[in-house]
């Protein structure tokens, strides 16, 4: 009697502990999300049109289907052409701030999400550290800091509300999870890799052919597409698919843990010579975990489908001319890298000095990539 009293008078005071630790939880993800947004916006002060940018913005000027549907290297880039017109038609070119703050805000809902992803499986701390590693993703600068990479964070964040849809596991959440697919095609061709890993998760998960509509009914409209439109030719050999596969892995494992080196512009740095070792250990520890939980969940089988076939995609497609440490993988590979180790780790315990020791090395990993990215 004497200890259900104890526990029962001390469950008050545990919620309230609780609940401070969420709302601190909650206002240090603000007060990160408000600073990196500053620390963006001011540190890409005088930049201007870049690259791909000056097609867009000087050759999709018509009003006809094709202006929106022509493909840019092989992408369905609708999204984003019809966000760049926007653009131009209020502000023209002689402002670029409001094209800076399209792809800051982007990459800002991408963290969030992540963060909305990781919070119902690890707790609110080890949401915020997950979060913490792709908000400053310094060798992934590419995506975070030109604005021409939006329509790859508008796909990877359409694939993260659709993921979280589905966790809702009602007919809202199906329905809404069909239309974010579409989103997601609609923006790049990212989107192929994420319906392809969407498919994974509900055939898998649910085990019922009745739910393929959710990705059937976007991807006929994509398939619509891509006869009308689409004249991309695989240039890559698939002996060489594998090798890039693990490259790729290796690489976006040591930029997500800061060991990347200088990356910039275009360098290797050391991506390959510590993610390689990393990429080892990493796959031990996912063996050893998948053996402890007795199976690989449908949700990382999803997850890997995603990041293998965008891996393997856009080796075939670039017929060898990218490397396996292009900045806009990186940020690709270091999202899905994080949700996958998320997903595995869900339901397991940490001591407070492992969490600490978590914790310093979120924060080194990030101090090294500030650097990267600034």
């Amino acid at each position: 009697r004497r200890g259900v009293g104890m526990s029962t008078a001390e469950r008050p005071g545990r919620r309230v502990v609780r609940l401070q630790a969420n709302t601190l939880v909650w206002i240090a993800l603000g007060v990160l999300l408000l600073g990196t947004a500053r620390f963006l916006y001011v540190e890409t002060r005088g930049a201007t049109f870049w690259f791909d940018e000056w097609q867009w913005v000087l050759e999709r000027r018509g009003n006809d289907l094709d202006a929106f549907l022509e493909p840019h290297n092989g992408h369905l880039s609708l999204v984003p052409v019809a966000f760049y017109r926007l653009l131009l038609g209020i502000f023209g070119l002689d402002v670029y701030g409001p094209y800076r703050l399209m792809v800051i805000g982007a990459h800002l809902i991408c963290v969030m999400l992540v963060f909305l992803y990781a919070r119902p499986r690890v707790g609110g701390f080890g949401a915020l550290l997950a979060a913490g590693l792709i908000l400053f993703l310094g060798p992934a600068w590419n995506d975070i800091l030109w604005p021409f990479q939006v329509g790859w964070l508008i796909s990877l964040g359409a694939c993260l509300a659709a993921l979280l849809t589905l966790d809702r596991g009602d007919r809202v959440g199906d329905l809404s999870a069909s239309a974010l697919l579409g989103l997601a095609l609609a923006s790049s061709g990212l989107g192929v890799a994420i319906a392809l890993g969407l498919a994974v998760d509900v055939l898998s998960g649910r085990r019922r052919w009745r739910y393929a509509w959710i990705i059937a009914a976007p991807l006929v409209l994509y398939g619509l597409w891509w006869l009308f439109y689409q004249d991309t030719t695989l240039w890559g050999r698939l002996i060489d698919v594998p090798g890039v596969v693990a490259d790729s892995a290796a690489a976006s494992i040591s930029a997500v843990l800061g060991v990347g080196g200088d990356t910039v512009p275009r360098e290797q740095g050391t991506l390959l010579k510590w993610g390689r070792p990393l990429a080892a250990l990493a796959s031990v520890l996912f063996i050893w975990r998948v053996v402890r939980l007795g199976r690989v969940p449908p949700r990382v089988l999803a997850l890997l489908t995603i990041l293998v076939s965008f891996w393997a995609a856009t080796d075939l497609s670039s017929g060898g001319f990218s490397t396996a440490y292009e900045s806009r993988y990186l940020y690709v590979g270091g999202l899905f890298l994080v949700l996958i180790a998320v997903d595995l780790a869900r339901g397991a315990s940490l001591s407070w000095r492992a969490a600490l020791l978590l914790a310093a090395a979120t924060l080194a990993a990030v101090a090294a990539n500030i650097g990267i990215l600034r």
